[in-house]
């Protein structure tokens, strides 16, 4: 039986300080280095038995850089080396590290590897052009993670090995890096090993018979992920067995060629039996969508008093029968998630087909309404640079996502940080009926404002929540008809839900400086003024000087950067609000070296740890200010 070894692990913070030196070592250098490492300074898995011995980890270096030596290490690479050495790389390690799952998720251990062992095989595999690097660029291949030189190729071998059972490394004949890159990144769905490998079969099947379609086969693997990561909230794949994975990936792919406008050509997908007449779900699916555009097509004509005869079921884009009018067509059917309700993707091939007639229109369509959006191919250009945009091999897709919680329609401009969403309700057709537009229950959000201002500028530092605010409002408006209805599946009615719009969409903070949303509460703050004067300052590192001086929370960090991670710090900071600098500090280092929360903060910068990076950025910011017990601000130097 094989033997596996618990390795050695290298902390993160340790690993960082490596790279700044190993990075600068040769071939040679890194050789003296590497003989003189004491393992005794690492610690070890703590239920592995067997450590892996020196002797072992130095020759398991000479083999490796022997099978290198091919390619031409350590001298400077060909183009042709650095596409082999994923390949010729991913059989050794998964073949000679001996290394079980548990131990190779442990990005310590990759540490190890790469910036104690192996620091020269990753300087020569993506840092050998003698260019300027970022940190973020040396930490990405040589700190543990799926973008790790070593960790993700033996991932790589033991995801897809034995796809086919007469060649165990078949995958690496008939995939790209950039192939296998595509599941990599996804992490909720490249741990479930079974839907991986249907999804990468069926792949395989599509670049083998390429020449049978247009359409570009990894466009078709990532629409089909797409289509996965959007069902994995409410289909669990664990539960499927292998047959009911494998035959419903195979729909997907059938689906995503629709989209592409493209019928798929035949021998693909000659597994299925009787594969010229599709399975019950797919032609419901297929007639269901269909059926949908056919009727949003219909409102169009009527829009227009033009005819558009859609010639085959796969239709996109459709010009009028006397070619005047032009339009680009998408369905969609409703998310079940908070907000973004509908989703669609209109391709450069699309928005070039609008281009060339001036009077043309991007029609949003719903599954479940009787009614669409048609939206001027001007009034979407305009605004393009406001969506979400992912590349293509023939160019880009945008994503356009409509929200519609209340019973106002919005458009979601995702790179908005002032207005993130607009509302379309003047391209609904056919339009609301008169006795619905005239019915003064309906209150919209823009007669919200007024009186909320004034209500939270009543209520001033004392502060008023978000539930009792609603109250207000209803006093002062005093809602009926529609706006009490109540909506489906929640306690709030449609008037409620507008209000906290108010705070989700973040129209009142953006638009008033005076005032903030701080601890769920909405407050007036007055003479809101910048304490701190010099560029450049310090807060005292004494216990002392941190358990007398207070954090005092002025307004609500926005979270327009740093994504996640920089909300994870804000929202322990705002917790200690009127205490002192030295409680939060203490719980700020607790919290990151916890193993549970391990990556969930920013790294440290020039040795300054993010908490105190936090701090000063929430000073400059007017975010907080800080005082002595006593209230007297203090002014940093």
């Amino acid at each position: 039986m094989l033997q596996n070894f618990s390795y050695p692990r290298l902390l993160r913070s340790e690993a960082i300080k490596k790279i700044d030196i190993v990075t600068k070592l040769s071939h040679d250098e890194i050789n003296s280095h590497v003989e003189t490492l004491d393992l005794n300074e690492y610690h070890y898995s703590a239920i592995l038995g067997s450590k892996i011995s020196k002797e072992k980890l130095l020759n398991f270096r000479v083999e490796m850089i022997e099978h290198l030596k091919d390619l031409g290490f350590p001298d400077k690479p060909s183009a042709e080396s650095l596409k082999v050495f994923d390949s010729k790389l991913t059989i050794y390690l998964y073949e000679n590290l001996n290394i079980i799952p548990n131990e190779a998720s442990k990005n310590e251990v990759w540490n190890f590897l790469t910036c104690e062992l192996l620091p020269d095989v990753v300087k020569w595999r993506f840092f050998s052009d003698n260019k300027e690097h970022t940190k973020e660029a040396y930490i990405d291949r040589y700190l543990g993670g799926r973008r790790n030189t070593l960790q993700r190729l033996w991932w790589r071998g033991f995801t897809f090995k034995n796809l086919n059972t007469n060649k165990p490394y078949y995958f690496l004949d008939q995939l790209f890096s950039d192939d296998m890159r595509e599941l990599e990144e996804r992490s909720s769905l490249y741990g479930n090993q079974k839907l991986v490998n249907s999804i990468v079969l069926n792949f395989i099947e599509v670049k083998q018979f390429k020449k049978k379609t247009k359409v570009l086969p990894r466009d078709v693997l990532r629409d089909v992920i797409k289509r996965v990561l959007r069902q994995l909230p409410w289909l669990s794949f664990e539960s499927l067995n292998l047959t009911e994975i494998n035959n419903h990936i195979r729909d997907l792919f059938k689906l995503s060629f629709q989209s592409f406008d493209e019928e798929i050509a035949q021998p693909i997908f000659t597994s299925n039996v009787n594969n010229n007449l599709p399975n019950e779900t797919e032609v419901f699916s297929i007639s269901n969508q269909y059926q949908s555009k056919l009727k949003v097509l219909d409102l169009v004509s009527k829009k227009f008093k033009k005819e558009f005869i859609a010639k085959n079921p796969n239709f996109l884009t459709i010009n009028s029968e006397d070619e005047k009018v032009s339009i680009a067509l998408y369905i969609s059917k409703r998310y079940p998630r908070t907000n973004q309700k509908y989703w669609y993707s209109i391709t450069t091939k699309h928005i070039e087909f609008l281009e060339k007639n001036k009077n043309s229109h991007i029609v949003l369509g719903m599954e479940d309404k009787d009614y669409c959006f048609i939206l001027t191919h001007k009034w979407f250009q305009e605004r393009k640079d406001l969506f979400n945009r992912s590349l293509t091999n023939y160019g880009s897709k945008t994503h356009i996502y409509i929200e519609d919680e209340t019973r106002e329609n919005y458009i979601v401009r995702s790179k908005d940080n002032e207005y993130p969403l607009e509302s379309i309700q003047e391209f609904i057709y056919p339009p609301p009926q008169n006795e619905d537009m005239n019915n003064q229950s309906i209150i919209t959000e823009a007669e919200l404002i007024d009186p909320a201002i004034q209500i939270i500028k009543d209520y001033g530092k004392n502060g008023i929540s978000t539930s009792d605010l609603i109250k207000e409002l209803r006093l002062i408006l005093k809602p009926s008809g529609e706006d009490t209805k109540q909506l489906k599946g929640r306690s709030d009615d449609k008037f409620s839900q507008k209000v906290r719009n108010l705070k989700s969409h973040r129209k009142l903070e953006k638009q008033f400086e005076n005032i903030s949303f701080i601890n769920d509460k909405y407050y007036w703050v007055h003479n809101i003024t910048n304490e701190f004067t010099d560029k450049k300052f310090e807060i005292p590192s004494s216990i002392e000087w941190r358990q007398d001086h207070i954090i005092r929370v002025v307004k609500e960090k926005l979270p327009i950067s740093g994504g996640q991670k920089a909300i994870n710090q804000w929202a322990i900071l705002k917790n200690f609000n009127n205490k002192p600098i030295l409680e939060f500090t203490d719980e700020a280092s607790k919290q990151t070296y916890l193993r549970s929360n391990k990556h969930k903060f920013h790294s440290e910068r020039n040795g300054v740890p993010w908490w105190e990076q936090e701090l000063l950025y929430c000073v400059q910011k007017k975010i907080i200010k800080i005082t002595n017990e006593k209230g007297k601000p203090f002014v940093l130097n």
